[in-house]
């Protein structure tokens, strides 16, 4: 393979490493819920905050070389036993081995060789203990992993899953700006929104899978604005819509826990507003021009211009 030191060319292939690592985020967190509790789901959620590491450095990497981290991924496999989970987790480590190890011999870049190198060692762990875990569950082998939705549940299923829907779409968009944002304080902030949006998203999933269904993670539209101010906006009516959302399936569901849960999440998407609101306040201070002096007519060029309306 011929060593490309491009930085468009490099965008590529690390766009291609962010898309493998989205969806095997997406699929460990998917078995990690369906598996439910015990160290085997909690082994493989920890192993899926190690994949969401990984999407952070490649994204970053793409935005240092002038590029756009994707926001795409490819689709997952849900299985019924356990071990058929784990089997296909094993294979998805496979793959990106392969393509990790492609894609270090293809970039003659030295410090994103390295990253990749870095990380890598990572999948090649994961692997291992995939492997580990199957060992563990052969002594079990065929037990499945039952989805016994009742008439009773169905209902709130439903509801749960337009939240699921609408919990990873603000992952992905607070997550992109996180990358883009040239304020560090402001990337930071949208970082951590991103993983309190991470918190409500599990919470959400688990409840569904305890239910006897299937979380589904799959995104709707994202806000693609690169303008910070703009950014806060969008992130705003997305917290304003999500809390209508939430009040419309409280009044909906009947379950106390279920019902609990939402208000919880309700209440930290109200704050969450209020946060992209105090920001965006600062964001619009730091943007408007200090006022210049008086010419001798009195005029300004504000004056003469007129302030510029929202």
């Amino acid at each position: 393979m011929a060593i490309t030191s491009s930085p468009q060319e490099i965008i590529t292939l690390l766009n291609e490493d962010i898309t493998r690592e989205h969806e095997t985020i997406v699929q460990y967190l998917q078995h990690a819920y369906a598996i439910g509790e015990g160290a085997i789901a909690c082994a493989i959620e920890e192993i899926a905050r190690e994949e969401m590491w990984h999407l952070e450095w490649l994204s970053e990497r793409v935005v240092g070389l002038g590029g756009d981290p994707t926001l795409e991924r490819g689709g997952i496999t849900i299985e019924k036993q356990a071990t058929a989970m784990l089997r296909d987790d094993i294979a998805q480590e496979e793959k990106a081995i392969a393509q990790y190890r492609r894609h270090i011999e293809a970039i003659g870049d030295e410090g994103t060789k390295k990253m990749l190198e870095r990380i890598l060692a990572d999948e090649e762990s994961h692997r291992d203990q995939f492997e580990s875990m199957v060992k563990e569950l052969e002594a079990a082998e065929g037990a499945a992993i039952e989805q016994t939705a009742s008439p009773a549940t169905q209902p709130i299923i439903g509801p749960l899953n337009a939240d699921i829907r609408d919990e990873y779409t603000a992952i992905l968009q607070y997550l992109h700006q996180s990358f883009i944002a040239a304020d560090p304080e402001t990337s930071n902030e949208l970082e951590h929104r991103a993983i309190e949006e991470m918190k409500h998203l599990g919470w959400l999933s688990e409840r569904v899978a305890e239910l006897g269904g299937e979380p589904h993670i799959e995104r709707g539209e994202i806000d693609r604005s690169v303008a910070i101010p703009e950014m806060l906006r969008a992130n705003i009516r997305a917290e304003q819509q999500a809390q209508a959302q939430y009040s419309r399936h409280i009044e909906e569901i009947a379950d106390p826990e279920v019902k609990s849960l939402l208000s919880r999440i309700n209440l930290q998407e109200a704050y969450h507003e209020y946060q992209f609101k105090e920001m965006l306040e600062e964001a619009e201070k730091s943007e408007t021009p200090a006022p210049a002096a008086p010419s001798p007519t009195g005029l300004t060029v504000g004056s003469l211009l007129g302030r510029e309306q929202e």
